[in-house]
């Protein structure tokens, strides 16, 4: 008896001593007892072929005497014969090819965070696949034909290191796969686990799979979805933003975005690469080319991208200093018309950045739409950009200039075009907690449109002084009912606009702020 599959065993005995029937749920209700009539599980990872195969395990199938299927408790499991590869996601992390099978980045979840670890796992040589996980309570819904399907889900625990730490329950499609499942408990810590659902109905054009916890967060590692019915995965057409989750988002790294972004950070923001002036800075010669790769990411990896920025004083190009106010007039809506055409789902747009007086108000704009330039910039990008949120995005509304933005505001928003505001949160380094809480609730009051913070940052290089201000901070910006996501402003140390502001060093070493974010966010999920 080789050691992989005595684990195997041994694990499976132990789950089958929790859950008895339960646990072969699936199996005990569907016909004829088959092998494919049953949800399998094995402590190890195992591979599932792409087409037309079944993936087994060392370990050899043996009856249960506590179920009515005669699938193994101790085996893998198998995909139905003649099956073929669907639809494959890694969750909590990017795309990566095991064994043949492509999983998808991670896309089609309601809600939950990612993330992830260098870990070595135990009971399996697919470690990367049970390296990044989402957790949370939230489901995935994954687009597909009407007809039969099989799921192979896979599991790990990354973070508890005792028993009852977690207990969480997943269906498939609304079948119970299990309940209050502890699999600290069944598998141990960073060890792999999984579980093949063989012969799932879909009869609403998508396979749902929902996870929820008693106890913590629901976790998972990734999925594959089989068919040997002629099931397909149909990818859903694009639908642009209005109705995004709350996020906590960041923006490109130096031009680019990182391969470890999708670890940290469920929105995108380019930094420089969708500004006017980086896009035309030669009269009708576009520059796309970097603003394409963020929105392929983007929509790779199924998160919102904010436009930033239509209208602004700075980093406008400079040739429209030679124009009339009628050709600026003519260039700013062929600016917005172009960049909404190319980029359709844009979710939500800074249209008019940094007009309070003294700030850096788009002068040329002034020019061509005369004093009413606001609202008509806004009315462009409605026009062109209908399902965009539209933002007035100002610097440091929340401790400088605070009265003037609103009076700003109050001049713009009731126009209907103005859908949000913008706070960019700069500078707010040893700013009480309870002052930037005053400022949120009265900007709410006088303005009674949605909240963005849109750049902050902590400028600081002592750790636990950034530490602190972030433990002040964030959890009044996450918590605060009318603030609809969060964009922080870089996160790469030495790669910031803002020095000292990094959170991670460029090996992705965290500093303390980074790994206190990402714990609070863990275990403060947004539903």
């Amino acid at each position: 008896m080789n050691k992989q599959y005595f684990t195997n065993r041994l694990l499976s005995m132990r789950m089958l001593a929790i859950a008895g029937c339960a646990f072969l749920f699936v199996g005990c209700g569907s016909d004829g007892g088959t092998s494919s009539g049953g949800t399998t599980n094995s402590s190890s990872s195992s591979t599932s072929s792409s087409s037309s195969s079944s993936s087994s395990s060392s370990s050899s199938s043996s009856s249960s005497s506590s179920s009515s299927s005669s699938s193994s408790a101790s085996s893998s499991g198998t995909i139905p014969a003649g099956s073929s590869l669907v639809y494959a996601i890694n969750a909590g992390g990017s795309a990566v090819t095991v064994g043949g099978v492509e999983y998808k980045a991670d896309r089609f979840a309601s809600s939950g965070s990612p993330n992830s670890t260098a870990d070595a796992i135990d009971g399996t040589t697919d470690d990367v696949l049970y390296q990044s996980e989402r957790y949370g309570n939230f489901k995935y819904e994954i687009p597909v034909t009407n007809s039969t399907y099989s799921v192979h889900l896979r599991f790990v625990e990354l973070f508890h290191q005792a028993e009852s730490g977690r207990l969480f329950s997943v269906t498939v499609e609304g079948q119970p796969v299990f309940t209050d499942f502890d699999l600290y408990k069944v598998a141990g810590h960073d060890h792999a686990y999984d579980i093949i659902v063989p012969n799932i109905m879909v009869a609403d054009e998508k396979l749902t799979i929902e996870l929820s916890a008693s106890i913590d967060n629901g976790t998972i590692s990734a999925f594959a979805i089989y068919s040997n019915a002629g099931g397909k995965f149909v990818e859903p057409p694009v639908v642009p933003g209005k109705d995004h989750k709350f996020f906590v988002g960041n923006i490109t790294t130096s031009g680019n975005v990182r391969s470890d972004f999708i670890q940290y950070w469920n929105q995108i923001t380019p930094e420089n690469e969708g500004k006017w002036g980086s896009v035309e800075g030669t009269r009708d010669r576009y520059n796309w080319a970097p603003v394409d790769r963020i929105y392929e990411y983007a929509r790779q990896h199924n998160i919102p991208v904010k436009a930033h920025t239509f209208v602004w004083g700075a980093q406008s190009p400079s040739w429209l200093n030679n124009l009339s106010g009628p050709e600026i007039a003519e260039e700013i809506e062929e600016w917005i018309r172009d960049y909404c055409a190319r980029y359709p789902d844009t979710a939500m747009i800074d249209v008019v950045n940094e007009a309070v007086p003294g700030h850096q108000p788009a002068g040329y704009a002034q020019k061509a739409f005369g004093n009413d330039w606001i609202v008509r910039v806004f009315q462009l990008a409605r026009k062109y950009c209908p399902n965009s949120i539209l933002i007035l995005n100002d610097y440091n509304n929340i401790r400088w200039q605070h009265n003037e933005f609103i009076t700003l505001a109050k001049s713009a928003i009731p126009s209907g075009y103005v859908d949000a505001i913008g706070l960019q949160a700069h500078e707010l380094k040893d700013v009480p907690a309870s002052t930037v809480q005053t400022a949120l609730d009265n900007l709410w009051n006088q303005l009674r449109v949605p909240i963005y913070i849109s750049e902050y940052d902590i400028g600081e290089t002592n750790d636990q002084r950034q530490l602190q201000n972030f433990q002040a901070h964030f959890p009044v910006f996450y918590n605060h009912p009318h603030v609809k996501g969060i964009t922080i402003w870089g996160y790469v140390v030495g790669r910031t606009w803002i020095e000292g502001s990094g959170l991670i060093q460029d090996n992705g070493t965290p500093r303390p702020a980074m790994t206190w974010l990402m714990n609070y966010i863990k275990q403060n999920p947004k539903q």
